[in-house]
């Protein structure tokens, strides 16, 4: 796995993305995101894109390109919410894919299962996470009044 730093960004052309940031926590759920975008892009047969990726793409666009909006900058540019990952199947809209290994905060949780409830630009999304905090994403997804399917790997969509 690997981390892009300021310099590499750089490097790459899209210095405005900001460098990714390493932890215990990030380390973890960067790998976990890693397993899954192999599986899905195996079991499904679709393109899978990362969170840098679709950033970059968003930012070269001037658009979302699969990312619900959370509210606006100060600017009054909207203030996107990306996937964890997206998939791109054929001539269909993307499916946003979001890895919840921890919960941070039932008002956060809820903020980011509206926006996406509102996402219009997304077919699905998907929220894989371990039985203890699917059952927090499910009273969240209940709580901005939209609805749970069950998936086909341990988690939910909504």
């Amino acid at each position: 796995m690997y981390t892009a730093t300021r310099e590499g960004v750089a490097w790459a052309g899209i210095p405005q993305l900001e460098p990714a940031l390493v932890g215990v926590a990030t380390t973890r759920h960067r790998a976990a995101c890693a397993w899954l975008a192999v599986h899905l892009e195996r079991a499904e047969g679709v393109e899978v894109w990362g969170e840098p990726r679709l950033r970059a793409a968003e930012l070269e666009a001037d658009h979302a390109v699969a990312s619900a909006q959370l509210g606006q900058l100060p600017d009054g540019r909207p203030r996107l919410r990306p996937p964890d990952l997206a998939l791109f199947p054929d001539a269909a809209l993307p499916v946003a894919v979001e890895v919840e290994l921890s919960v941070d905060g039932s008002r956060r949780l809820e903020a980011i299962c509206r926006a996406w409830a509102c996402c219009r630009i997304v077919s699905e999304v998907r929220c894989y996470a371990p039985q203890q905090i699917a059952r927090a994403v499910s009273r969240a997804v209940s709580s901005v009044r939209a609805t749970t399917h069950p998936n086909p790997v341990p988690g939910k969509t909504f």
